[in-house]
């Protein structure tokens, strides 16, 4: 039985070598993809990600979400809006990268201690997309 399994090996190494397209896929394009992957990720953490803030209302605790976001290194708040539709054609344009929306009873929601909300900021950039959890323990 063992001595079946090596020989099914070996044919297939054997077939592997003959093909010059076997040869690139398995040895060369792997070795390319590690390349190219290690190039763009030398730096190591991304920073500095433009975002607009779209604020369906305005208040204290609003401004200070916002200016969070805007403190930390990972991300620079560049628009605050008060239009959905506007902030994604900032984000079609290119000019921001992601979209934070603070919903309207964000303050009563803090104020009430609700976890049935929670506030999701999309960062999408071309078809990577990612959730940032401002609030962990809440439940999607």
């Amino acid at each position: 039985m063992i001595l079946t399994f090596f020989k099914g090996l070996l044919r297939e190494f054997w077939l592997l070598v003959k093909d010059p397209r076997g040869i690139f896929m398995f040895l060369v394009a792997p070795l390319l993809m590690n390349i190219v992957v290690c190039g763009a990720f030398q730096n190591g953490i991304v920073n500095h990600i433009p975002l607009a803030a779209v604020e369906m209302s305005s208040s204290a605790k609003t401004r200070e979400l916002i200016r969070a976001f805007d403190e930390s290194d990972r991300f620079d708040v560049t628009l605050v809006l008060q239009d959905l539709d506007e902030a994604k054609q900032k984000m079609e344009e290119g000019e921001v990268y992601g979209i934070i929306v603070i919903p309207a009873d964000y303050t009563r929601s803090l104020q009430l201690d609700s976890r049935q909300r929670c506030l999701s900021a999309s960062i999408v950039r071309i078809t990577l997309s990612a959730t940032v959890r401002l609030f962990p323990s809440c439940r999607s």
